[in-house]
Order: structure tokens, then sequence, then C-alpha cells
């Protein structure tokens, strides 16, 4: 073999083994949006077994306790008069406790940063007002209260306070769960938990417009997303992404859930990576560690705390799956189960529209490979603690990548939809209006346009993904449709 020859081989192997690095070194993480490891396939009864030590996120102000992990119930949550946790009691709270990704550590507002050592400044103390949660109805009814103004409630009885007595009632008629045939009743939607309504998500979206980024830690799943601290010491994640269709998907997911009036989705606004800008200017140094570009637009999304795993209902894991209004389906569950039933309605009919397959699709889609996996935490889906709130985040797929991979997933959207029959009736009659007006994208334009000052750096949808969201509507009222006719009620 000549010099000439071997010299080439050499180059050529170089040049490969380059490759492969470079690679290597480019390949996305596989966390969650919640900065943990995509979780392991872990039923059910084994999460509740093993105290959310197996790979699940406690949430942070109720487990993080010796009282939750030895199973004591004397620990306990000091709310004040509005029912906000404000301290944690029988347990420590060192780091040493606490576990997990560190990026999920509380961070004390005053302290974070320069120049809040001993108190908030002016602007902070005004957007506290913004911030404070409202009351609960437990707290407005004077119950669980003492002298002192705080109601004192265990470990167990704060993880089990949205299930309490009016939540217990077990419904043994079925003229009690639905309404006209096919719609929850009132009772149901009473125990519904409200989520992010429209006051609440237009107040924390000007509050994460106004405030000044005061930290910046890793978190909040992909590498470089980080997990951010507000002036007024509330969290939001900040997702950096390349591709300007991620962005359009999460940025229309939510517009889509305002004008669906579904308020699980994670309210988001748009900001520009400006470390000479009032917002981003105390935290200059960490934007350039986290190669971040500057001009580049971010998603900010509200963080949600408190978070437990959430499972796909019984009725809808298997292949005989179905949720329709009679007996057998849903007599005899307490309200907090229907509440939760009543929320998965509207999570099929929302990922339906979007299309997202990175939620219950992705587990019907690994259950080829893993066979338990419908009895494992659903992927991007979490509940609170506190109320029982069904929380859809990460919704980048949906509406424009989701859409060019449907003849991949559209299965898994079709047999989750052809299996509901009970619907929430306000977003039964927006789909009836949305099917005849064909009015979708005017409505996603507007309320875009009122709610996002950075409209104009975002592209709306494309056309053609207007026109498979506006067949993917007709699919749904057709199935709506199909309901009623079933049982009986068309024209009421």
């Amino acid at each position: 073999m000549s010099r000439q020859t071997r010299l080439y081989i050499m180059v050529g192997l170089a040049f490969t083994l380059g490759t492969l690095f470079g690679l290597m070194v480019q390949l996305p993480t596989t966390t969650r949006e919640d900065g943990r490891a995509r979780r392991h396939a872990v039923p059910e009864e084994t999460a509740k077994n093993s105290r959310w030590k197996v790979g699940l996120r406690k949430p942070a102000a109720i487990f993080e306790s010796e009282a939750w992990e030895g199973g004591r119930d004397d620990a306990l949550i000091d709310r004040d008069e509005s029912g906000h946790i404000s301290a944690v009691s029988g347990g420590p709270t060192s780091q040493e406790h606490q576990g997990g990704d560190k990026s999920r550590l509380p961070v004390d507002p005053r302290r974070s940063g320069e120049g809040h050592a001993g108190q908030l400044n002016p602007v902070a103390e005004k957007l506290q007002d913004l911030n404070r949660p409202v009351a609960s109805d437990r707290t407005r009814a004077g119950i669980g209260g003492n002298a002192t103004g705080k109601s004192r409630l265990s470990v167990r009885e704060g993880f089990r306070q949205w299930s309490g007595a009016n939540h217990t009632v077990t419904f043994r008629s079925i003229e009690d769960v639905v309404r006209g045939g096919v719609f929850w009743s009132r009772q149901v939607e009473e125990a519904t938990p409200r989520g992010w309504d429209g006051t609440a998500a237009e107040d924390w979206m000007r509050r994460a417009r106004l405030s000044r980024v005061v930290a910046v830690q890793e978190g909040c799943g992909r590498m470089l997303n980080r997990l951010l601290t507000l002036e007024d010491g509330s969290l939001s994640c900040a997702r950096y992404r390349q591709n300007t269709d991620q962005i359009q998907g999460e940025v229309f997911s939510y517009y889509l859930s305002r004008v669906l009036e579904i308020p699980n989705v994670p309210p988001c606004v748009l900001s520009t990576v400006n470390t000479n800008s009032h917002q981003w200017t105390e935290v200059s140094h960490d934007v350039h560690l986290s190669q971040w570009n500057e001009g580049k637009l971010v998603i900010l999304s509200r963080w949600a705390d408190h978070l437990i795993p959430a499972y796909i209902p019984r009725k809808l894991r298997y292949d005989d799956r179905r949720l329709h209004p009679v007996p057998e389906d849903l007599v005899g569950l307490s309200a907090a189960e229907l509440g939760e039933l009543a929320q998965w309605s509207d999570l099929i009919v929302f990922d339906y529209l979007t299309a997202n397959f990175d939620r219950v699709a992705n587990n019907m889609f690994n259950r080829q490979w893993n066979s338990q996996i419908m009895d494992s935490p659903v992927h991007n889906l979490e509940k609170s603690a506190t109320d029982g709130s069904l929380v859809f985040f990460d919704n980048e797929s949906g509406l424009l990548h989701s859409y060019r991979l449907l003849d991949k997933y559209a299965h898994f959207h079709d047999s989750l939809l052809k299996s509901l029959c009970v619907f929430k009736k306000r977003t039964a009659h927006i789909i009836e209006s949305l099917h005849k007006k064909k009015d979708v994208g005017d409505l996603l334009l507007k309320e875009f346009k009122a709610n996002e000052p950075l409209q104009r750096w975002l592209p709306f949808l494309p056309d053609a993904n207007l026109r498979t969201l506006n067949e993917r509507i007709d699919s749904v009222y057709e199935q709506i449709h199909k309901c009623r006719k079933t049982y009986h009620v068309e024209g009421r």
C-alpha cells in the first residue's frame, strides 16, 4: 500500500469520526419540560406505593418533608387567609432532603441578584398585588381557620384538599352526571377546577412582560431552556427554540385553547433576548452563558408548581376505551373523579384539533414496545395537587409539525375521539360555531394581536394548516352530532 493511499485512508477515518462526534454533541437532550428525564414506564399503583421515589416529581411545597417520606401526618402546612401556602413545618428544609433537579429549589425573591438582600424593590411591591392568589371556597367559608387567621393542614390533608367535602360526593344517578344527553351536568362542571381563566391568564401575561428577570437557572427541559425568577419572586420557563414552527406551535396552541375556552394550557408570552433591555439587563451574564443569541424570540410560560403525575383514566386506557353517558361508565364516581374526566373530555378535543403527538398519543405509540405504558404517567400532562387541575404543557408540536406527521399518528387521535361521547357544553357549542362559521383563523389572529405586543416578529399559521384545523373541527363536530343522535337529544 502506497504512502498516498494510507494518507487518504487516515484522512477519511478522521473525517468520519469527527462527523460522528459532532452529531453526538448536537443530539437534543431527552429531558422533560420540567427538567426531569423522560419517565420510565411506572404503573400507577407502583408510583403510589413508592411514594414518588421512582423518578416522579414531588409537589415542592407539599411533599418535600420527612413527614411525607415517613408517612407521618404531623407535618403541617401554614396557609394565610387567602389559602396560600406560606410555610411547611415538621420537616427539614435543607437541600439534602430536596433531592432531584436543583433548579426545582425555591428561590427567595428578595435575594435573587444584587440589590435584593433585604427588601423588595418598589416595582416588585406593586407587582405583588397581581400575584396574590384568590381565596379558596374553603377559606371564604371560614372552614379550617384558627385564631391567628391561618389554617393549618396536614401534609396529606393538603394533598387531598381539592377533593374535600364537596368533591367526595358519589353520584348514584346518570341524570346527576349528564344533561342534554351528552353534556356534563352543572354539578360536574362545578366540581371541575377553573384552571387559568381569562383574568388570571391576562394578569400573569401582563406581569411577565413588565417584570425584570433577576435569576436564571438550568431547568425546564431541553438544554437551552432556562428557569427564570422574576422580580416579584414568581417563576417562569423560558423556552429557547431554533425552529420558528416550534414557537408557532406553542404560542398558537395556547391561543387556540383561549378560543375554545379550555383553561388548562399555561399562559405564555413572547420576549426578545436583549441584554440591554430593562427585562434582561440584570442577568446579562447568565444569558450569555446560556448561549442564547441576541434578538432571538423566546417563549415565557407560566410555571406550575405542586404537580403530581397524571394517568390516563382506566376507561380510556385500552383498546375497548369508551366514555359515554351511560351508568356503567359514569355512575358511582365521586365529583372529583368526574371533574377530572370532564377535563379529559376537553383534552381529547384539544389534542385532536392540534394533532399533538407528544402527550397521550406518545403513550399509545410506544405501547408496541412497552405493553405497560398505558398504566404509566402521561407524557406532558400533570395534575395539580392543590385543586386537581390538569396541566396541558409542552404543546410545541401542535398545529404545524404534528400536521406533517398525521399519517403516522392520526389513528391514535381518531381512536380517542371516537371513544368520547360526553363533552363540556360550552366546548361543544364553540365547536359548533367554529364548524358553521369557519372562522377559527380569524379568531386566532384576533386573540394573538390583542394579547401579544411582539406579534410582528412571529408569522401566523399558514393557510394550509388553517384548512387542516378546520377539517379537524368538522370531525369533532361530527362526533358530537353522532353522539347526540345516538342518545336521542338531537335538536335540543
